[in-house]
């Protein structure tokens, strides 16, 4: 990620996804005729909710992304002049 206070926001918008997802798997179960569902397509559509709330449960915890900024770096290179600028000697 190209902006460090999107890499910091980045999990808790996963972690609402997956419990939006987990809500209506619920609910699909619970009441299926509210979505005007049959019983195998409940099933199947229960746990198509469950694998995306599991998916973005699984981004929004884990804690170490390769593309992530780390702030730290990205100030000490600025400070010590690491910026990538090739050195004229």
């Amino acid at each position: 990620m190209a902006y460090p206070i999107e890499a910091l926001l980045r999990p808790a918008y996963e972690l609402r996804a997956s419990c939006v997802s987990a809500l209506g798997a619920g609910l699909v179960l619970m009441v299926p005729g509210l979505f005007l569902l049959s019983r195998p397509w409940d099933w199947l559509l229960a746990g198509v909710l469950v694998g995306h709330a599991a998916w973005r449960g699984a981004a929004g915890l884990h804690g170490h992304d390769p593309h992530r900024i780390q702030l730290g770096h990205v100030i000490h290179d600025v400070v010590a002049g690491n910026c990538g600028a090739p050195t004229v000697v």
